[in-house]
């Protein structure tokens, strides 16, 4: 077990609009994100069953919802963003989250399917406006797991 945690510091947003492997760095992951995927529960109970079984059913990839810097003048990500979440389109963008490099380690990535769903903004006082967003994720959540 590595006692070199990763901090929040570094982590960026990264998108393949078309669903492919060309990615375009987003935006900084500035408030963190959560992840909520969850395997489903099968019941395989039988009516005569004093007490419900249940196996392990398929994943529901579940949302990100991340906090990124926003700018109205970046009309990158203003543009990006804004167009995949006004899109209609049935072609999912490709989503990579990038975790720095921590010591002599490598830069780490998790990449994912899916769409904008929600999209908020807000500043606080002594702070900086901060946009955030919610995508619903489609297929494999990405999360490491090899």
């Amino acid at each position: 077990m590595s006692l070199t945690k990763r901090i929040g510091l570094g982590i960026t947003l990264a998108v393949d609009t078309t669903g492919g492997t060309t990615f375009v760095d987003l935006a900084s992951i500035v408030d963190g994100f959560t992840s909520d995927a969850k395997a489903k529960d099968v019941d395989t109970s039988l009516l005569t069953d004093t007490f419900d079984t249940f196996l392990k059913g398929p994943i529901d990839g579940g949302t990100v919802t991340l906090t990124i810097a926003y700018s109205p003048e970046d009309t990158n990500t203003t543009k990006i963003l804004g167009g995949l979440f006004y899109s209609m389109s049935q072609t999912l963008a490709n989503w990579q989250i990038t975790y720095p490099a921590v010591g002599a380690g490598t830069a780490q990535n998790e990449t994912f399917l899916g769409y904008v769903s929600s999209m908020s903004r807000a500043v606080k006082r002594d702070g900086y406006l901060t946009s955030q967003v919610t995508i619903k994720v489609s297929g494999d959540p990405g999360l490491s797991h090899s």
